[in-house]
């Protein structure tokens, strides 16, 4: 999809379509609630939050940008189940962010070009919590701090069917990468006092 009235953040490209008196402005909000179940236990919760905020505008008559702030992966889970004299919980959270500015332009009629460049960042946390029927607790916990950066291109082309329609094809590509960041996992002994 390419418009002058919506961004669209799946192609770059797209940007190029913008009027050249036009400004964007786009925000959404969530919320969501999770039920899980393992064997013959279920937990439920409840999320929500800022889900995206965009904002697009013109850079000249055939060029146009678009910057802003969106979901890439989310985590956010609990349940338990019992485990041979105990039992054990499973807690997970975070998430990892991108933060993107965008360029597209229009070289040839009907064909546009641009590109995202996002830097990416957070954190996911997963817990296990091990409790056993003499009172202690041990919780293993996994860390995820994501520090890094992405590009995609995009490319479309639309051809004009009548004065009132418009077919466009489009094309992505992100170049394959290891995303860089930092992982530690930590024990903790927690012994109940008698």
């Amino acid at each position: 999809m390419r418009s002058g009235r919506q961004i669209n953040v799946m192609n770059p490209a797209s940007y190029a379509a913008i009027d050249s008196l036009t400004f964007l402005f786009d925000i959404g909000v969530d919320l969501s609630k999770l039920n899980a179940k393992d064997a013959d236990a279920t937990s439920s919760s409840t999320g929500g939050g800022l889900d995206y905020l965009n904002i697009q505008f013109p850079l000249g008559k055939y060029m146009g940008a678009s910057l802003g702030l969106l979901p890439f992966s989310t985590i956010q889970y609990s349940f338990g189940s019992e485990i041979v004299n105990g039992h054990s919980a499973y807690q997970g959270s975070g998430g990892i962010n991108q933060a993107y500015i965008g360029v597209a332009g229009r070289p040839l009629k009907g064909l546009t070009v641009g590109f995202n460049f996002s830097y990416m960042f957070g954190t996911l946390l997963n817990d296990i919590y091990g409790y056993t029927s003499s009172g202690s607790t041990t919780l293993w916990e996994k860390s995820m701090e994501v520090r890094d950066w992405r590009l995609q291109l995009g490319v479309q082309y639309g051809l004009k069917i009548g004065s009132k329609h418009q077919a466009t094809v489009g094309l992505t590509y992100t170049p394959s990468k290891a995303l860089l960041g930092h992982a530690w996992a930590t024990r903790y002994d927690i012994n109940s006092e008698s």
